[in-house]
């Protein structure tokens, strides 16, 4: 929650931000965005024990177990957002923002998982990480300028959709350079070895 206050505090004017903001249920938001044209809540308490589990898991088997338990942490987490925080009889907009601050997180979500982004997208979940939260929010402020909600929610949900879809495939052409440089470093390193072998039989010979 720190981390999103402190990437919003440079992005954004203080006034435009509450953190922890009240609603009348008696449920408190992380961070709300303050708009004329309503007001944007931001999540940032997701679960990840079992995100962690997946990461570190080292066989295929319990990968996908912790891809499924991940996934039901995060569908039902989505449905927490949606429940608690749109309240649009309270000013809210009619979606919210989940502020993932890890960024394979967000990258599993996008990329490896898709299921899941189109889960939160019908669930009007917009889901963000550090490196995508300001783009988002430039789109959702730039779309709601001088507009009505109502008629703008859906072409702001399906422009942020395009955008993650974008983001996804330059996460997935990123692996495929670091798998390739990874591959010329072990590469260069076996041709260093080779030559230094090469180096010392040749001082040996002319020795």
């Amino acid at each position: 929650e720190q981390g999103l206050k402190d990437i919003l505090s440079q992005l954004l004017p203080r006034r435009l931000f509450q953190a922890q903001y009240r609603f009348r249920s008696g449920t408190t938001g992380d961070v709300i965005i303050n708009l004329k044209t309503g007001k944007i809540p931001i999540d940032a308490k997701f679960p990840f024990d079992n995100f962690n589990r997946l990461v570190k898991a080292d066989n295929e088997k319990d990968r996908q177990i912790h891809a499924r338990e991940f996934a039901k942490d995060f569908k039902k987490h989505v449905l927490d957002i949606s429940k608690r925080y749109i309240q649009p009889t309270e000013g809210t907009v009619d979606f919210a923002i989940m502020y993932l601050p890890l960024e394979n997180a967000y990258y599993q979500v996008v990329a490896n998982q898709p299921d899941l982004n189109e889960f939160a997208h019908h669930s009007k979940i917009i889901v963000a990480s550090p490196s995508t939260l300001w783009v988002y929010l430039r789109t959702i402020m730039l779309g709601l300028e001088g507009e009505r909600i109502s008629q703008l929610s859906k072409e702001i949900l399906s422009s942020i959709k395009v955008i993650q879809s974008e983001s996804a495939k330059l996460g997935e052409g990123l692996n495929v350079l670091d798998h390739h440089l990874t591959d010329a470093k072990n590469t260069m390193g076996k041709v260093s070895l080779s030559y230094d072998r090469l180096s010392h039989k040749i001082e040996a010979v002319t020795l």
